[in-house]
């Protein structure tokens, strides 16, 4: 196990054994849970640093987050590279918000997400013309950091690198649309699609502390023990 293996496997963020469902949809036996890693600051400035220094000599000028635990991973990626770079910017994206009519008849702020991802807060002024590095915890698909890809350049940006703590889905460069695509640890995890899915036909329950096992419980329930 590499050295950012063992910093997951140490803190209990690699789980095993049990019957995930995946943002994807898909269900498998494994799961990295970033939830458990925000909550040990210690061991994920670790992983930033790590992460820093796979784009150190990438020229970045600004670092990306993600909405919303990657935020943080973001903003500790770019301190660790303000020792080479102190002009370094740090910004995020998010899913767009429209203001709509509170469905209460009360006259508060209510919005709603549209599902684009966007770059506000002036965010996009940040990128204009600057190399931009993407920071992301975990991909599957590699669905999320493309559309943070793409809203970077529709704002003028250049999208030098994206940059993982675990790659699970074997995603590509190419997938994302980047030159560059890193990772400090690759974990090839089964993934079946709900209609195929073994542990779902042996009946075992799914996790709904973990990934999107609660909202599908809910809509489908639980596994019927075999």
């Amino acid at each position: 196990m590499n050295p950012a293996g063992e910093i997951l496997a140490g803190i209990g963020a690699v789980l095993s054994d049990q019957h995930f469902v995946y943002k994807a949809g898909g269900h498998g036996p494994g799961y990295v849970a970033k939830d458990v890693a925000y909550t040990w600051p210690g061991s994920y400035a670790l992983l930033a640093d790590d992460m820093a220094a796979l784009a150190a000599e990438s020229g970045i000028e600004v670092v990306c987050g993600i909405e919303a635990g990657a935020i943080a991973l973001g903003q500790l990626v770019a301190q660790a590279m303000l020792r080479n770079n102190p002009a370094i910017r740090a910004v995020f994206a998010e899913k767009e918000r429209v203001a709509i009519p509170d469905p209460l008849g009360q006259g508060r702020k209510a919005f709603v997400e549209t599902g684009k991802t966007v770059l506000s807060r002036g965010y996009g002024d940040i990128v204009r013309g600057r190399r931009v590095l993407v920071v992301e915890d975990i991909t599957t698909t590699g669905s999320t950091a493309k559309e943070v890809v793409d809203a970077i350049r529709d704002a003028g940006g250049i999208v030098v690198c994206v940059a993982l703590i675990c790659n699970r889905g074997n995603v590509s460069a190419e997938a994302v649309g980047v030159p560059s695509l890193l990772s400090l640890i690759e974990v090839n995890m089964a993934n079946y699609s709900a209609d195929d899915c073994p542990l779902c036909l042996r009946g075992v329950p799914i996790n709904t502390q973990f990934g999107h096992g609660r909202a599908y419980v809910e809509q489908y329930g639980q596994p019927k023990q075999a």
